[in-house]
């Protein structure tokens, strides 16, 4: 089964109804309507084929963000004190728990 539809083809189709039906039905408001739908038709094509592009932009504010939060956590992890007792099992466990889904959810907008 199709999930996809290819906007040109959708154009095309609409613009060749458009011309039957001026044709058939020359004083009919249903050409309105039809030109109204191949205006919307249009402008979706070229939001599609702008949303298909990769945002470069986005994904560089993306990148600088990731780079600002872990620089703020180095520096946090560096000016933190230890403590002198024993490291728990639990603790190591939670803790790198966090510390791996903190990465893979950072960096995931590169990978899209």
């Amino acid at each position: 089964m199709y999930r996809s539809l290819n906007s040109e083809k959708v154009i095309d189709t609409i613009e060749t109804l458009g011309r039957r039906i001026d044709e058939r039905f020359p004083d009919s408001g249903l050409r309105r309507v039809c030109e109204v739908l191949l205006s919307s038709a249009r402008q979706s094509h070229e939001r599609s084929a702008w949303i298909a592009k990769p945002q470069m932009v986005l994904r560089a504010i993306t990148g600088t963000l990731v780079v600002l939060i872990f620089a703020g956590l180095i520096s946090v992890l560096a000016k933190a004190t230890w403590p002198n007792s024993s490291f728990d099992l639990i603790l190591l466990v939670q803790v790198s728990e966090a510390a791996s889904m903190s990465l893979s959810f950072s960096a995931r907008p590169f990978y899209s």
